[in-house]
């Protein structure tokens, strides 16, 4: 089988020398589309043990830390205006607004939507974002994490934010993003601290990324779907990969599926259970022996069935795939 690879989001330089928006304004720069945002993958969630995967519920998850809620708001019209220290801790915002996340900022009453569908909402041209009206919002959120998170992993996901977002952590910059409707991931493993993090986001309405993203549709703006913290292990999933090929002639169905690991192996004879299930029926399960002498990163495998029932309108029926990690070195689970 050949496996499609995920595609791979430019990273730029190390943005070490950066202390803020003001320094840079990628969003007027149409060759950066992403700064330190990881690699695109499918959607899915590692819990730590079988039970939990089953209920299929993140928030059980001691891996999983919600930041949807209440933040601190602060909108304007003019992005000269905007806050250019809004990162730094000492920041007081207790007269900011507050604003529900997720959600727009037009339905929370800053600005309006716009309804277009021949023209851009703005009178510059291509590669240029509006100076004079191009509304900022700029949040930020105070959170803690487990101390059981220390020796892991720690992602910041976001699930779409539209338009330009400039991300920092602790006063520190961890990334920037455009990409309005597909998630956005950041490694804050060296940002995350014990006791109060602030993150602190900076969002333009329009950017050079406008052009490419308009449709005939209500322009909004804002966080618009969830954000969350998770931790992973260092050894784990990178990614997951399924192509299901039915034949309605024959009602058979061919199904190839594969994962890609992190380079982080045990030396030991790990294992991979792939499983298959109907409701509470196990339909097939395949263990794949993992590990050796020689870093690795994906395995693929094809399986044929004969009595699947394929989805469809009148008849939505779904499976749930389930891969399971086993370190040969320890009875730990990892379940995908």
């Amino acid at each position: 089988m050949k496996l499609l690879l995920p595609v791979l989001i430019l990273l730029l330089a190390s943005c070490g020398q950066i202390t803020g928006p003001k320094d840079q304004l990628w969003h007027k720069d149409h060759t950066v589309f992403a700064i330190n945002k990881l690699e695109p993958r499918s959607d899915f969630f590692a819990f730590e043990n079988i039970k939990l995967a089953k209920g299929n519920h993140r928030s059980s998850s001691t891996r999983f830390l919600d930041l949807n809620g209440d933040w601190k708001f602060r909108w304007v019209k003019d992005p000269k205006k905007r806050p250019k220290n809004f990162y730094q801790l000492e920041l007081n915002d207790s007269d900011w607004d507050d604003i529900q996340v997720p959600g727009n900022w037009e339905v929370n009453d800053f600005g309006r939507p716009i309804y277009l569908d021949e023209r851009y909402p703005f009178t510059t041209t291509w590669p240029d974002a509006p100076d004079d009206y191009n509304p900022v919002g700029t949040y930020r959120k105070a959170f803690e994490v487990s101390p059981d998170w220390d020796k892991s992993d720690i992602i910041l996901h976001f699930a779409g934010a539209k338009n330009a977002m400039y991300v920092y952590l602790n006063g520190e910059f961890v990334g920037y993003s455009q990409g309005s409707k597909t998630p956005a991931e950041f490694d804050v493993s060296d940002q995350v601290k014990e006791g109060e993090n602030v993150l602190a986001i900076q969002m333009f309405r329009w950017s050079d990324a406008s052009y490419v993203e308009s449709q005939d549709m209500l322009r909004l703006s804002g966080i618009e779907r969830e954000v969350y913290l998770y931790s992973r292990p260092k050894l784990h999933f990178k990614d997951v990969d399924f192509v299901a090929d039915f034949d309605a002639e024959t009602q058979s169905c061919k199904l190839d599926y594969g994962f890609w690991l992190t380079e982080e192996f045990s030396e030991n004879q790990d294992t991979v259970l792939f499983e298959l299930w109907d409701g509470k029926k196990l339909e097939y399960s395949d263990p794949i022996r993992c590990g050796g002498s020689e870093n690795w990163i994906g395995i693929s495998s094809t399986q044929q069935f004969d009595n699947l029932k394929p989805w469809s309108a009148e008849s939505p029926k779904l499976y749930q795939a389930q891969f399971t990690l086993r370190p040969g070195h320890s009875d730990q689970e990892i379940v995908r």
